[in-house]
């Protein structure tokens, strides 16, 4: 923080943000159990994860007051996946609700009163996993929300338009690839880098990959009560030791060294700890 931030009025505010995430995350989330870490250490990660991107790819040129902006991001880009969410939401006219109703109703005529336990007790699993997905679906705009719902209690010792930059900044990292990079921008002749921190937030969260994330006793504890895409992301990161990023550099043979003579080459490394047989095509471009 202070090498990168450097303003010291800078540096509280993120220790500050990152006492109150610990705070609210301390005891998990308040109703949905099987997600994984979303606290101040997968934030920690991130800022690892952009500081190292920042390093490796020269595209990223950020200011002292972007990454003060960004390192906030990272913070709080997931907030709202720590509240309870509203229960009344399931009585709004939506498809997935609706169809969970009527699949009740339909069932319940027909049903005798012995298996009755056994019909409510599927429809409880089918409501909770509808709000599971509410949850995890919603989440980026749901935390930008949040954010700036909390301008006057929580966050109030940080400027409102930083606030604003922060909120949109998450809220990106469930947008649309397209809607990210074919954003207009002036890069680092703006005042906020805010495309580059889009970006960032998004490589980076993607990257946070690993085992670190999950328990494997929790895990085998509860799988069998999770949610199909809960146990998809629990075991894929189960199975990942660590992910790293490697730059490397090719030089055109046809081009001048004045004229876009070097081709900057991304690799990403995923360090498996299990035996992958499936043979996967890699695609001919990114």
């Amino acid at each position: 923080f202070i090498k990168r931030v450097k303003q010291p009025n800078y540096v509280d505010s993120l220790i500050i943000v990152h006492k109150l995430v610990n705070g609210l995350w301390k005891n998990g989330s308040k109703f949905l159990h099987f997600y994984t870490l979303h606290n101040e250490e997968h934030a920690i990660e991130l800022i690892q994860q952009t500081l190292k991107l920042t390093r490796a790819i020269d595209y990223f040129k950020l200011k002292d007051i972007d990454f003060y902006l960004l390192f906030l991001a990272c913070y709080l880009h997931d907030i709202s996946m720590v509240v309870h969410p509203n229960l009344e939401d399931f009585k709004a006219e939506t498809n997935a609700s609706d169809t969970i109703f009527t699949e009740f109703i339909l069932e319940d005529s027909s049903t005798k009163k012995v298996d009755s336990k056994t019909l409510l007790l599927k429809y409880f699993k089918k409501v909770f996993s509808f709000f599971e997905n509410e949850v995890r679906g919603k989440h980026p705009k749901q935390s930008a929300q949040f954010i700036i719902k909390m301008k006057d209690t929580y966050l109030n010792f940080i400027e409102k338009t930083h606030l604003q930059i922060v909120a949109d900044v998450s809220e990106a990292h469930g947008f649309y690839s397209y809607e990210v990079y074919g954003r207009k921008s002036k890069g680092s002749t703006d005042i906020y880098s805010i495309k580059y921190l889009m970006i960032l937030l998004r490589l980076a969260d993607l990257l946070d990959m690993s085992k670190d994330r999950v328990s494997y006793y929790i895990l085998k504890e509860n799988i069998r009560h999770m949610d199909h895409i809960s146990q998809f992301h629990w075991i894929s990161h189960l199975v990942t030791d660590k992910c790293d990023v490697r730059l490397d550099y090719k030089l055109k043979d046809d081009s001048p060294l004045d004229k876009n003579a070097i081709d900057e080459i991304v690799n990403v490394d995923i360090y498996l700890n299990t035996k992958q047989f499936t043979k996967v095509n890699p695609p001919s471009t990114c």
